[in-house]
């Protein structure tokens, strides 16, 4: 754990050195954006080190699994 806390501190230490800068002449939408986006990367960091059970993205993409077998069903005319 105390391997992948290091290699997310350094990574994510390089990614606001080099980001900060930029993001000084951007608008507000674009800070909006850079905020969720390291919400959502700070949320699968937290998951990644400590090896907790909780929702992953993957479960996401299985939640739409078959909605999009469905679909992609009725959409064939082949299978209809």
């Amino acid at each position: 754990m105390f391997g992948k806390l290091v290699c997310l501190l350094a990574l994510a230490a390089g990614m606001l050195i080099a980001d900060l800068p930029k993001l000084g002449g951007t608008g507000r939408g674009e800070r909006l954006l850079y905020g969720a986006l390291c919400a959502v990367v700070l949320y699968l960091a937290v998951i990644f080190v400590t090896d907790a059970p909780l929702p992953n993205l993957d479960m996401l993409f299985d939640r739409f699994q078959r909605p999009a077998e469905l679909l992609v069903r009725r959409l064939n005319p082949a299978q209809s």
